[in-house]
């Protein structure tokens, strides 16, 4: 889509989707690589487990940036309001689920590799810990009235109807 569009707001962001993803995804491999030679010492036949955590990474990784995408075209047109549509209609931050179960399904490419569980696995915790508390702050700031209605109308934060 974004390389058969003429528009500049699909070619800016497919720019900053393959830009993220080279510097989040890629870089902790090569990371990993550099520091834990042992990384590239797994069988180089694929099992289901391998189909599976690549399924589950590009789900996941649309599971986000497809939202992220939605949001941003939609605040295009409607600056300074709250967005409440779509799957964040169900769950606040569910742009953060898809982004915690894609890193968690980084971990099934290595699960021999303890190294590179230990240094993969801070991230999703503080995403949730840290980054999801800041912004559930800012939108109370930013929103103040629309986000009590809005925390009315979607009550959980990363899956719908559990948490």
């Amino acid at each position: 889509m974004t390389m058969q569009s003429r528009s500049p707001v699909f070619w800016a962001i497919g720019f900053l989707g393959i830009f993220k993803f080279i510097l989040h995804q890629v870089s902790y491999q090569i990371f990993a690589i550099i520091l834990f030679p042992s990384f590239m010492s797994t069988p180089y036949a694929l099992d289901i487990a391998d189909y599976i955590a690549a399924f589950n990474c590009i789900f996941c990784g649309n599971l986000q940036h497809g939202l992220e995408a939605q949001r941003y075209l939609w605040k295009r047109s409607n600056l300074g309001k709250l967005y409440s549509g779509g799957l964040f209609g169900r769950a606040r931050l569910i742009n953060h689920t898809g982004h915690t179960l894609r890193d968690a399904s980084a971990l099934l490419f290595a699960p021999a590799n303890l190294c590179f569980w230990l240094l993969q696995l801070p991230f999703p915790f503080m995403r949730l810990l840290k980054v999801m508390n800041e912004g559930v702050i800012h939108l109370r700031q930013k929103y103040g009235k629309d986000h009590e209605d809005y925390q009315r109308k979607a009550p959980c934060l990363l899956i719908p109807g559990i948490y």
